[in-house]
């Protein structure tokens, strides 16, 4: 049996939220300061407030999915200098 995935865009956003908080940190611990990492951050707490929205549609919550997963990808590569 394959790992098991999230199986709703809602679940999907969490588990990048909590990817994402440990990645702010990591570049926080190796005194990465670069926008990327204050951009993600503001990232976060739109994510966090999508995520508690009971009437947010599925398509906005998939698009808030990409545009994290961007950011992640840019301080991924702000940290790998």
């Amino acid at each position: 049996m394959a790992e098991e995935q999230p199986k709703t865009p809602k679940e999907k956003l969490q588990v990048n939220i909590e990817s994402a908080k440990a990645l702010v940190k990591k570049a926080q611990a190796g005194e990465i300061t670069d926008g990327s990492v204050k951009s993600l951050s503001q990232k976060i707490t739109v994510a966090e407030a999508v995520l508690k929205d009971k009437n947010v549609k599925d398509e906005y919550v998939e698009s808030m999915n990409r545009t994290l997963e961007h950011a992640i990808s840019l301080v991924e590569k702000s940290i790998n200098k």
